[in-house]
């Protein structure tokens, strides 16, 4: 199909004008000749008649002859001279029309088009020929501005059509009525400014503002929006409606491991699935990060909104495809109805915030319903995080640590270091309770710091004292590898507190594992100074048999959960067996945690496994009892309590 600027190109303004000068001088020489035939006839038939009548018509002697005919062409020169300066003002004037941007057309009292210029075909994409003559409305169906006509005879609209090549375009449309024949227009001009370019952008903008880029769902300024809505017509009609709040479990888990493209797939993937569960009346927005919103209105019941918190959870615990793995993602979900448990925006938003992280603390993949007693919950959720804030300053963590046990030698090879906060009103905080709190509020990193730190610093006091050469494992979190400040972090505690980097080791969760790039580069700079790293709950998480080769690691620690089974469950002392021969073949030492009774440590000890840490040994103690347990042997202990087992009949191996 001929484009639309290369068919209005095929009739320039320009050159269809000169055509028309053309015609008016012809016309004016004609006009000059006819009126010199005609003078000339007059003073002949007046001579033939009397051949004083027009010397007595002009009151004037023998020269009236030539008076008569000098002021016929005297006259046809002025007039020739009018027309040819009207000429050019029409002339002139089409042209300058040609030159506005906003099409102009003028119209009969059919409102049919007669005149209009070069912008009113190229707005509406059609050649001169199919223009005029033809019908306003049939060359723009849909527009009807003679309904809108106002008093003083003018009229406005927007109107949305389609150009002859098919494109869709937008205009604002002035209509004025230029002569009037018993009230009715007989003669109309409308002009038609092209809008499609400012209504785009308007879209745009609109998108920009409240449409989610990565999901393409609601954001959270148009979520406000609707919110409000929905509460102006809630309260109208008297229908409460419900708000879900979902938060994926373990997304950041997806991120630290896989990277940020894949968690920017799993966002895409579970923002299509949430808004294929929901009505088309109802909402689904990301409000940032991995949290949604879902307004569903029209309640009959609480049960309507557990029901599509149940199919949402449903929805995100499919299958999903990440290149050459496969994950189920988890959800939980908070539940609060309008207007039991919040009148307002910010109270219905935040009752079911609260909910879901009920729903976090109760077990995760499940949904909560509001109630007021979470609030209480929150409020103590919201203190521990600000008291979290000013505890490094307040110097209120503390580090313990827990021995690691060599099997062959029977003495102790390591120490983990495990954090812990003393609240001057909570007393002991578990770890279990602000870790979490850390990560989410972007604390994680200096908290690692600190850790890293104060456990360089009690190393070197102890290697001071003497004591036998043992590590000092620190667990850190893996957004730390993802920071390239991590290995000047390092160096710099190693420097000032002059420990062997031997000395210290890393503990990251299995996830890490999956990291790449960047990440990788970091791994192999913390090797190259010396410093040891560990896979710590090795087996619990996105496990990678070419991780294990290919990245720089040391040890591996086997989770405590495969422990507590191990003799009750064949399937997990099958797995150990396997990790701990796998890791020996690659040369890594292998430890088990978790190790509370002596059955755990025979069958160990049986597997040839390296090292074991847990409560049969010692729990976690300050680093004054540590060099007192440096010194033990613990497996000599360990025999005369499996005697004396003995005697009783009291052992159990399983």
């Amino acid at each position: 199909m001929q484009g639309q600027d290369e068919l209005i190109s095929s009739f320039p303004v320009r050159e269809a004008s000169w055509p028309l000068w053309s015609r008016l001088k012809a016309a004016f020489l004609l006009l000059i000749v006819f009126e010199l035939i005609v003078g000339f006839w007059t003073l002949w038939r007046s001579e033939q008649a009397s051949p004083n009548s027009a010397a007595q018509l002009l009151g004037a002697g023998e020269n009236t002859g030539i008076i008569l005919f000098s002021l016929i062409v005297l006259g046809t020169i002025v007039g020739g001279f009018l027309f040819w300066s009207l000429g050019r003002f029409v002339i002139r004037s089409r042209a300058l029309l040609d030159q506005i941007s906003d099409g102009i057309c003028v119209t009969d009292r059919n409102w049919n088009v007669f005149s209009f210029n070069r912008s009113f075909a190229r707005i509406i994409g059609l050649p001169p020929e199919r223009i005029t003559g033809a019908s306003v409305f049939s060359l723009m169906p849909g527009c009807d501005g003679q309904s809108g006509i106002q008093a003083g005879g003018r009229a406005e609209c927007e109107f949305e059509g389609v150009r002859g090549n098919g494109e869709k375009y937008c205009a604002h449309i002035s209509l004025f009525v230029l002569a009037e024949e018993n009230g009715e227009p007989v003669s109309c001009m409308i002009t038609l400014r092209d809008t499609t370019e400012l209504k785009r952008s308007q879209r745009h903008i609109h998108h920009l503002a409240f449409v989610d880029e990565l999901t393409g769902l609601a954001n959270r300024a148009q979520s406000q929006r609707r919110l409000d809505e929905a509460i102006a017509r809630a309260k109208r009609c008297d229908r409460p409606f419900g708000v879900l709040f979902l938060d994926l479990d373990g997304f950041k888990d997806i991120n630290d491991s896989l990277g940020h493209d894949a968690g920017d797939l799993v966002l895409r993937t579970i923002g299509k699935r949430l808004a294929e569960v929901v009505r088309g009346e109802d909402m689904v927005a990301r409000l940032g990060g991995d949290e949604f919103c879902i307004l569903v209105e029209n309640l009959q019941d609480e049960e309507d909104a557990v029901r599509v918190a149940t199919r949402c959870l449903a929805q995100i615990s499919e299958p999903l495809a990440l290149g050459d793995r496969t994950l189920r993602m988890r959800g939980s979900v908070g539940i609060a109805i309008f207007p039991r448990d919040g009148e307002t925006r910010e109270a219905i938003l935040q009752a079911a915030d609260t909910a879901m992280y009920a729903a976090k603390h109760g077990g995760k993949n499940r949904y909560a319903l509001y109630t007021p007693e979470l609030t209480e919950a929150a409020e103590r959720r919201l203190s521990l995080e600000h008291d979290l804030r000013e505890a490094i300053e307040h110097e209120q963590f503390e580090l313990l640590y827990q021995p690691q046990v060599s099997l062959h030698s029977g003495r102790m090879v390591g120490v983990e270091a495990l954090i812990r906060w003393n609240h001057p009103q909570r007393g002991t905080v578990s770890p279990v309770e602000f870790i979490e709190v850390a990560e989410r509020i972007g604390m994680i990193n200096e908290l690692g710091e600190w850790v890293i730190d104060a456990a360089c610093r009690q190393a070197a006091q102890w290697l001071a004292m003497g004591l036998p050469d043992f590590t000092v494992a620190v667990n850190i979190s893996g957004s730390h590898f993802s920071d390239p400040s991590l290995v000047n972090t390092v160096r710099e505690a190693l420097a000032e507190h002059a420990l062997p980097a031997s000395r210290l080791e890393l503990e990251v969760t299995e996830g890490v594992m999956q990291m790449g790039g960047e990440s990788i580069e970091i791994f192999r700079r913390i090797k190259q100074l010396g410093v040891k790293i560990a896979i710590d709950d090795f087996g619990t998480g996105y496990s990678s048999l070419s991780s294990l080769k290919n990245l720089p690691l040391d040890c591996l620690k086997i989770d405590k959960a495969f422990v507590d089974d191990m003799l009750g469950k064949g399937e997990h002392s099958v797995i150990i067996a396997t990790i701990v021969g796998m890791g020996q073949a690659l040369g890594m030492e292998v430890v088990v945690e978790g190790v509370e009774h002596l059955k755990h440590v025979l069958y160990l000890r049986g597997l040839n496994c390296d090292t074991v840490q847990g409560y049969y040994f010692s729990k976690p103690v300050p680093p004054s009892k540590i060099p007192g347990l440096a010194t033990r042997e613990f497996l000599v202990a360990g025999n005369r309590r499996c005697a004396s087992e003995e005697k009783k009949g009291k052992r159990d191996y399983g």
